[in-house]
């Protein structure tokens, strides 16, 4: 890993609270969605439903960052922090450690994260599947921190792709619960203090070097259609796996939208899909729903709107988040 990429994660390091956005949020989109996976896996009760809207007490908010791993259309989001960019530019290295940014740091070269409750199954796979010797997640202060429930997710996802998956999964993973000695020479006693004092210095220099993690508040794809970052991230994780990984990625990350034989081919799932998954073609010279399971989001849009009720939705076996109460 380049100084310059160890500089951004320190320079990123300092608090990050989520942001929402509502006009991202589903619900917003179609008042009788039911979608409420955020509200579902708030372990602090910061989220909630008023009016069949999504309300977010900031006053409440922990920061565990779960809401932007679990929303489908990405209404929440950590304001100058990119996981996703960060995690494409690492280096195939033998090791790799990932902690947050609550954490004593345990290697100069470790992955920080704002909290381990950002790493969606979308994220860690595309950590595991990455050439390494091992991948330790340094969840060691994490027992008594108030995002405990985030923790404890991480871990049930990593043992779910660590003991049912190990033909695939060759990296060796580890959850690393016991604090170490840090090896690194920078570490102070207390880390954020040390980040907070460095960051006025160096932001400017990381930013000028790395713009592509630069924070652009302009949103330049439509409100009507935009595809997900973490749709995306898979996308382009499958463009580069063998037929057996891609198979393995698409049984943990792809929903599936399932045509009955009660559609009638109106255009409403296709106009009310945010991603464009959902398209409608002359196949024999008939019109056919064409749907790109690789751009659904699993928001669930199509199949309350579609007025036959000819759609169901097929979750993925890795998603399976209930609400953080401590035992997710």
């Amino acid at each position: 890993m380049s100084t310059c990429a160890l500089l951004t994660d320190l320079t990123t390091d300092s608090p990050l609270n989520v942001n929402f956005s509502p006009e991202r949020c589903v619900r917003r989109r179609l008042n009788r969605s039911e979608c409420a996976a955020c509200v579902n896996v708030c372990p602090s009760e910061a989220l909630s439903l008023i009016d069949n809207q999504v309300c977010h007490d900031l006053r409440q908010c922990t920061s565990c960052m779960m809401c932007t791993a679990l929303c489908p259309n990405d209404a929440f989001v950590v304001n100058g922090y990119h996981l996703e960019t960060r995690i494409q530019t690492l280096a195939p290295e033998e090791d790799l450690y990932v902690s947050c940014s609550r954490e004593t740091q345990i290697h100069p070269d470790e992955l920080v994260v704002p909290c381990v409750g950002v790493l969606s199954m979308a994220h860690l796979l595309a950590l595991c599947l990455k050439p390494a010797g091992k991948i330790v997640f340094n969840v060691s202060a994490c027992e008594s921190c108030e995002n405990k429930a985030a923790a404890d997710h991480l871990e049930s996802q990593v043992n779910l792709l660590k003991e049912n998956h190990p033909d695939i999964i060759e990296a060796e993973l580890i959850a690393l619960k016991t604090a170490t000695e840090p090896i690194s020479a920078l570490v102070f006693e207390n880390r954020r203090s040390f980040l907070m004092e460095m960051k006025n210095s160096l932001v400017s220099a990381v930013e000028s070097q790395l713009p592509t993690f630069q924070h652009n508040p302009t949103d330049n794809e439509s409100r009507n259609r935009r595809v997900p970052i973490k749709v995306k991230l898979v996308k382009n994780l499958l463009k580069q796996l063998d037929q057996k990984k891609k198979d393995f990625v698409s049984s943990l990350c792809l929903y599936e939208i399932r045509v009955t034989d009660k559609c009638s081919v109106c255009p409403l799932c296709k106009g009310i899909c945010p991603a464009g998954a959902i398209k409608i073609e002359k196949i024999d010279k008939e019109k056919t729903l064409v749907i790109d399971n690789t751009l659904c989001s699993g928001c669930g849009l199509c199949v309350t709107f579609c007025k036959n009720d000819a759609l169901r939705l097929q979750h993925p076996e890795g998603i399976d988040i209930k609400k953080a109460d401590g035992n997710c």
